[in-house]
């Protein structure tokens, strides 16, 4: 359709990842026949195109696959979205035109914009998870964070307080100058969100002779087992960490 649209205010809609939210579309004095088309902005074809016939029956709407299955028409011109996905997120554009003689009147179309924020839990992805560093260098601690709307960040370090004047934050980075012993253990990330929080942990030791006995163990399934880590180390640590991994 061509010709002069009116256009409504922006309005905004959030609802969390995997739930359902309905986009409102009130167009104000519309008659059938006419048509409502919905699609995201910048993308050339519409998510979603009805036509309403004469008699109010709604046609067959065609869909965009990329929402196939999980869109419907709500009350009016609203447009309904199920199981949101995050790529659902954009300015949602809802065109509705009369139609006369077969012919939308883009002369009467109405466009009414709507925001959809998704929102998605946050998540943590360590870049090291075990870093070797030695004493007097600086080291860098990485955690890489996700989540809609962007989470808050934190740092601390287990069992201690943060080195006072030899550490800089910037977001999912954090660095430790100068190191000293006391510096070495296990530091946190965490990020948080209006749909939850997570954290992420990285152990920082010193380079050593860390020596550890191969075991094997057998067991049969749903008994409980000990497994026996024995280690002889250069230097004391206090930290210990349990990997696992399936064969």
């Amino acid at each position: 359709c061509h010709g002069i649209a009116k256009r409504d205010t922006v309005a905004f809609v959030e609802a969390p990842i995997n739930t359902t939210a309905t986009l409102t579309c009130h167009p104000r004095s519309l008659q059938p026949p006419y048509l409502i088309s919905w699609r995201k902005e910048n993308s050339n074809n519409a998510e979603f195109y009805v036509i309403i016939n004469s008699n109010n029956k709604i046609n067959p709407p065609l869909v965009a696959t990329s929402v196939q299955g999980r869109v419907q028409l709500a009350d009016y011109a609203s447009l309904t979205i199920r199981r949101l996905q995050r790529r659902d997120s954009a300015l949602w554009e809802c065109l509705t035109a009369p139609i006369r003689n077969g012919v939308a009147v883009s002369s009467q179309q109405v466009i009414i914009n709507v925001q959809l924020q998704v929102d998605v839990p946050p998540t943590i992805a360590v870049d090291q998870a075990v870093i070797y560093s030695t004493l007097s260098t600086t080291v860098t601690l990485k955690c890489f964070i996700d989540g809609v709307p962007n989470p808050s960040i934190n740092w601390w370090k287990k069992n201690d307080q943060l080195p006072s004047g030899r550490y800089r934050i910037d977001s999912g980075q954090m660095q430790v100058f100068n190191l000293v012993q006391q510096d070495y253990g296990i530091y946190t990330c965490s990020a948080n969100n209006l749909l939850g929080t997570t954290t992420g942990e990285i152990l920082v030791m010193q380079p050593g002779n860390y020596t550890v006995p191969h075991n094997d163990y057998t067991t049969v399934e749903g008994n409980s087992i000990i497994l026996h880590c024995a280690i002889s180390v250069a230097n004391a640590i206090e930290n210990i960490i349990w990997t696992f991994q399936q064969s």
